[in-house]
Order: C-alpha cells, then sequence, then structure tokens
C-alpha cells in the first residue's frame, strides 16, 4: 500500500474535510475506494497512517449522505 504524507495532524485533516462540499468528498471517498486505487493511507503530522476513506466516509454520513463502501450495493 502506497501512503501520501501531509503536514497537517490528524484533527486538522478532519476539520479540512468539514469544509469541503458534499460533492468533493463524494468524488473523493468514490476515487479512494475504487479497486485500481492503491494510496489510501496518509501520514499526518501526528505520526499516524490513516485509511483516508474511512474520515471521510464518516463526515459524509455525518452529513446524512447515504453511502456504501465499495460500491456495494
Amino acid at each position: 500500500m502506497a501512503v501520501d504524507i501531509t503536514d497537517e495532524t490528524k484533527q486538522q485533516y478532519r476539520d479540512r474535510l468539514k469544509t469541503l462540499e458534499t460533492k468533493v468528498l463524494l468524488s473523493s471517498y468514490n476515487t479512494y475506494t475504487d479497486i485500481g486505487y492503491n494510496c489510501e493511507g496518509l501520514v499526518t503530522a501526528d505520526g499516524v497512517i490513516v485509511p483516508r476513506w474511512k474520515y471521510i466516509e464518516e463526515e459524509l454520513r455525518a452529513r446524512g449522505e447515504k453511502i456504501t463502501p465499495f460500491g456495494e450495493q
């Protein structure tokens, strides 16, 4: 698994997700959960590797979006 690196902390990343439009989050979620996508991890400033799509999924659910992991029906 490949990872991306950011200088944000976990909390800063979560806070930034809250500022993004739902349409942008849905697009990112679909990309990160695509079967062929292999860069799902994020190394944050506080050293935590986060499966990024889970944080986006949590934010989308908090907004009332009905989503299914990996396009399941």
